[in-house]
């Protein structure tokens, strides 16, 4: 699985791309640096795609976003400032 945040650092928005190599289900779940649920989002069987995250109203930090699929899961740092 591969998973990028673009940009990175973040100031109001992000978009996370994601390939998964075959179609599948999956979801994002991003946290905060303490593992706090900051939002998720559920999508259908494809092989790649994109999220758009609003991040406007984020506090500073670091947060951690997550692929989850059948086939594993993948996470990547972003950085909001």
């Amino acid at each position: 699985l591969f998973l990028n945040v673009i940009p990175n650092p973040v100031r109001d928005a992000a978009y996370l791309s994601w390939k998964t190599g075959t179609p599948q289900e999956g979801r994002l779940i991003v946290t905060d640096n303490m593992g706090k649920l900051v939002t998720q989002q559920s999508f259908g069987s494809r092989a790649e795609g994109q999220i758009f995250l609003q991040a406007y109203n984020w506090v500073p930090g670091i947060y951690y976003c997550t692929l989850e699929t059948a086939a594993g899961h993948a996470t990547t740092k972003l950085v909001k400032w």
